[in-house]
Formats: structure tokens, sequence, C-alpha cells
């Protein structure tokens, strides 16, 4: 399904929405944008090498977890 997905987003254009599949469906906007979305909707927790243990935090209902590389998150 994700193969899919991928296959899909090629011809995406900037701040276009597709249907994929029943339940997947990919949008052509950037990372940050993303993130401010969720905030709207659901509890966002950033996974960082120096942050709260996760096995110690309290959490949410339909949580969603950020994991990124070595690069830092913007603090927005």
């Amino acid at each position: 399904l994700m193969e899919k997905a991928l296959k899909g987003s090629p011809g995406l254009q900037k701040d276009d929405t597709q249907s994929i599949a029943p339940g997947l469906t990919i949008s052509g906007f950037g990372f940050e944008k993303l993130v401010g979305r969720l905030l709207d909707t659901r509890p966002v927790y950033l996974l960082e090498p120096k942050g709260t243990d996760i096995r110690s935090a309290s959490i949410e209902v339909d949580p969603v977890f950020i994991l990124s590389d070595h690069l830092e998150m913007p603090p927005k």
C-alpha cells in the first residue's frame, strides 16, 4: 500500500491532495504544515534523545509520534 502511495506522488502539485486507496490520501505540503494541522486535532510528541523518557511520559489518546533525523526540529 505504501509503495502505491509513493508511486502516485510524483505528479502531485503543491497543496494538492489525491486519494490513492480507501483510507490512504497523499497531500503535497511541507512537514511544518503537516505538524501544524495535526496539532489542531491530535496530541503530537517529538521523540528526541534528550527528551523525556517515553516510558515515564503520560500519553494522551490517539497520539502522533515524530521521530526525526539528527537535525533539530524548529521550536514551533
